[in-house]
C-alpha cells in the first residue's frame, strides 16, 4: 500500500491556473460582438455584405449551388447541393469570428466588425 501523498503548494498552484483557464475560456465565448458585415468568399472573389441588408445570394461554385441568406443580422447557408450539408447545419451566424464554409464548393461565410480590407484568415 502507498503512502497518502500531502498536496503540495504547486499542486494548488496547477489547480488554480487550470480553473481559471477553463473559466476564462467559457465566458470568451460569450463575450463576442456582433458583427457588421459578413465576408463571403468563393474561390479566389471575395464579397462584402452589410448584415443590416435582408438579401439571398445564390452562388455557384466547383460544381455546387448554394443559397446564402442574410437576414435580421444574421447570415447562413441556407442550401446546398454538397453531399454531407455541414454548412448548412452550422446554422445562423451573427458574432465577429465566426464562420461557415461548404468546403466541396469551396465557400467560406465569414462574420467581421470590419469591411473586411484586411486579410482575417488564409485557406490554401
Amino acid at each position: 500500500m502507498l503512502p497518502a501523498k500531502r498536496i503540495t503548494i504547486g499542486d494548488m498552484f496547477v489547480l488554480i491556473f487550470s480553473l481559471l483557464l477553463f473559466v476564462f475560456l467559457a465566458i470568451r465565448p460569450l463575450a463576442a460582438a456582433d458583427g457588421n458585415y459578413c465576408i463571403l468568399t468563393v474561390g479566389d472573389t471575395k464579397q462584402v455584405c452589410s448584415l443590416t441588408e435582408n438579401r439571398t445570394i445564390p452562388v455557384e461554385n466547383g460544381g455546387y449551388s448554394l443559397r446564402v441568406e442574410i437576414c435580421d443580422g444574421t447570415a447562413a447557408i441556407i442550401a446546398s447541393d454538397c453531399p454531407d450539408q455541414v454548412c448548412v447545419h452550422t446554422g445562423r451566424i451573427s458574432k465577429t469570428g465566426q464562420a461557415a464554409a461548404c468546403v466541396p464548393a469551396g465557400v467560406i461565410l465569414h462574420i467581421t466588425g470590419d469591411t473586411g480590407d484586411e486579410e482575417d484568415f488564409r485557406v490554401g
